[in-house]
């Protein structure tokens, strides 16, 4: 009788055993597809948020109106001619010499010049989406004139970086937006003066005479191709 009950006893034990390893198994289960599908969607999300680094943008992807150069162009610089989409302009030129050609200045409505003067400020030719910034005017007459009777001296043109350049604008010796430090050089000679102080560009000066200046300024990230040209002569074109 004692053996039996030993025996049950035991066939006990092993029952228990079994049912409390089957439990322990139950709180490892494996991942279901569900879970996994989750994982690998959290990681792809992941993968698709982590920042990313662009190299720099080269100069050749600067949207450049073609140039346009006339054959009568004059390659020296003291000439100051300038085409501004095929129409040659010698500097100064009058005022309503540009607005024949398109182009319009509405700040200087109602202002005068008095005789010899020379007005600096942030007059702007504009022509479509294109902008001659900087335009500065001159009284050359005996005479006070309103401004839009004047002349324009000089001005700026720059790379529009929010639009493409509709208008071809190219200096003497056939530079314009796009062309590369070399090719200034190359018509120019070395410049009058480097100005590297700044840390977004490099400014080269060309002075001819003691009031015609023309200047270029090249972007330093995006050299050798420069965005911005400048241009004045302050004194009458001899015939």
């Amino acid at each position: 009788m004692k053996k039996i009950l030993v025996f049950l006893m035991g066939i006990l034990m092993l029952l228990s055993f079994a049912s409390c390893s089957s439990e322990r198994d139950s709180d490892f289960s494996t991942p279901s597809e569900n879970t996994a599908s989750t994982i690998a969607e959290t990681q792809g999300e992941a993968e698709t948020e982590a920042p990313s680094t662009s190299a720099d943008v080269s100069g050749e992807e600067y949207p450049f109106a073609a140039p346009i150069v006339p054959d009568e162009l004059s390659s020296d610089p003291e000439s100051f001619q300038v085409s501004l989409d095929g129409n040659i302009i010698t500097l100064p030129v009058l005022y309503t010499d540009l607005a024949a050609l398109g182009w319009e200045c509405d700040s200087i409505d109602g202002e005068t010049l008095k005789p010899g003067f020379i007005m600096v400020g942030n007059a702007s030719l504009r022509k479509g989406n294109t902008s001659l910034s900087g335009a500065n005017f001159i009284n050359l007459s005996d005479q006070e004139l309103p401004l839009s009777e004047c002349y324009v001296y000089g001005f700026s043109f720059a790379y529009d970086s929010k639009g493409a350049v509709e208008t071809s604008v190219v200096f003497p010796g056939g530079l314009h937006i796009g062309s590369t430090v070399e090719e200034i050089i190359a018509a120019y000679g070395e410049p009058t003066e480097i100005d590297d102080s700044r840390s977004t560009v490099t400014k080269l000066l060309y002075e001819f005479g003691d009031y015609n200046k023309i200047t270029f300024e090249i972007d330093k990230n995006q050299a050798p191709y420069w965005n911005r040209m400048t241009i004045y002569r302050e004194d009458v074109p001899v015939d």
